[in-house]
């Protein structure tokens, strides 16, 4: 059984830019009742593109975008040293740090992602979309 649901970083942006996104996952931040969290490693990984002046389309600070969704009853979620041991013995199906770390996080603490990246699904991790 979930204990909720872990936001990969496009599915996070895509949401706070009012992109379209599936009814299933569109309901994890309009209904109530959803325990859904943010990683520190996507709010990392937000702080690195956007250093490198890639086009996120944040259209605020990178604290008042954190600082917004967590006003918006999303949790976030640290880093933890069990996700560190968890991460260390996943098969390398996917290079980007970011979302093996979010695998790993999802694995540890029994949530399912909510994003498009079907490399997800090569960890066997549960995933929505």
């Amino acid at each position: 059984m979930s204990r909720g649901f872990l936001l990969d970083t496009q599915a996070i942006l895509d949401a706070r830019r009012g992109a379209p996104l599936p009814p299933r996952v569109r309901k994890l931040f309009t209904e109530e009742g959803h325990d859904v969290w943010l990683s520190i490693a996507s709010v990392w990984e937000i702080a690195i593109r956007s250093s490198r002046k890639e086009a996120l389309e944040l259209g605020v600070s990178l604290q008042e975008f954190v600082e917004s969704t967590v006003g918006s009853g999303v949790s976030l979620l640290e880093i933890k040293p069990a996700h560190l041991y968890v991460l260390q013995t996943l098969p390398s199906h996917h290079r980007d740090p970011f979302d093996r770390l979010l695998v790993a996080q999802a694995m540890h603490e029994e949530l399912v992602i909510a994003g498009k990246d079907t490399q997800f699904d090569r960890y066997g991790v549960r995933r929505l979309w």
